[in-house]
């Protein structure tokens, strides 16, 4: 079928929605300059990555509020207590209830938190490292890589889709000198192994919230619906793409080697930070037993206040 120019659509259009021809292909241009966005790109694969490190986040918030409320109803406990004179009928009770408080910031809350913490530096540790090689295979895209890559992942940005597209795929795509035919093969496999995982997670939460174990079983035929279309477009690609055998064995030799660089590149900066982590871990460990020692010779002084002050009483009574 005949193609009209693109200044004949985008002026054909622009008088049927009575826009100057001039506001129609500037228009036009802003829309497709985002698709030149290295930064676009290196978003839209790190969305999943991005999401980890949310909910990562979220766990730490969370916990950390939870230990901070523990502590400041410890803190008013221990406020009553100290107001409380050494007879107070109340003193025992008050204080049964911090001590168990206080054995559960130590042996629940704080461990929670820590390893909160240690899995949100762990998923950091991972999104640093992605983010550095996607930034790398980024710059290394052709013009017109890119801008195939941005435009067929638009649809899927759109709808809120998390595509895994990651540095491997971008490295696929030098290696084998990707056209935007192949290119859209590629993010189209990613687009709809992600729309079928997004269903799937949407009847898992159903499951969640009913307990109706039916919605786990479509959440299982989701996924693998998932897997059944990305392979079918990846197909599509290896088709185009391995018409010369030889080629196609030098590109997945090339996709193998690096795969294997950037699994090494993530598990050196993984290492990295467990490294912190631990030396973080060890000192709070050691502050967390400078403070019980702190709490333990607190508690004993003020045991030592109430029984001079009852010996004073005692005396007092005598005279």
């Amino acid at each position: 079928m005949f193609k009209k120019p693109l200044h004949v659509f985008l002026l054909t259009s622009a008088m049927a929605a009575g826009v100057p021809f001039g506001a129609a292909l500037a228009e036009n241009g802003a829309s497709n300059d985002v698709f030149y966005d290295k930064t676009r790109l290196i978003d839209t694969a790190l969305a999943d990555d991005q999401a980890e490190l949310d909910a990562a986040q979220a766990a730490v918030d969370s916990a950390q509020a939870t230990f901070d409320a523990a502590n400041a109803e410890l803190s008013a406990l221990q406020d009553q207590i100290a107001g409380l004179s050494a007879d107070d009928p109340g003193l025992t009770e008050l204080q049964a209830q911090a001590d168990a408080l206080q054995d559960k910031i130590d042996h629940e809350l704080s461990p929670a938190l820590s390893e909160a913490q240690g899995e949100l530096s762990e998923t950091q540790a991972g999104f640093d490292a992605e983010q550095a090689l996607l930034a790398n295979e980024v710059d290394n895209l052709s013009s017109d890589q890119l801008f195939a890559f941005n435009r067929s992942l638009n649809n899927a940005v759109a709808q809120g889709l998390i595509v895994n597209l990651d540095a491997e795929d971008l490295q696929a795509a030098i290696d084998g000198d990707y056209d935007k035919h192949q290119i859209n093969a590629l993010t189209k496999a990613l687009e709809e192994e992600a729309k079928f995982l997004s269903r799937a997670d949407m009847f898992e939460q159903k499951a969640a919230e009913t307990g109706d174990v039916k919605f786990l079983e479509k959440a299982d035929r989701m996924r693998d619906r998932a897997e059944e279309q990305k392979e079918r477009f990846l197909a599509k690609l290896e088709n185009d793409h391995d018409s010369n055998h030889d080629d196609a064995q030098a590109a997945k030799d090339a996709r193998d080697a690096a795969k294997a660089a950037n699994e090494a590149a993530r598990e050196a900066a993984k290492e990295q930070h467990e490294i912190a982590r631990e030396a973080a871990k060890d000192a709070q460990e050691a502050a967390k037993e400078a403070a019980q020692e702190a709490r333990e010779a607190a508690k004993e002084a003020q045991e030592a206040a109430r029984e001079a002050a009852k010996e004073a009483a005692k005396m007092a009574a005598k005279d």
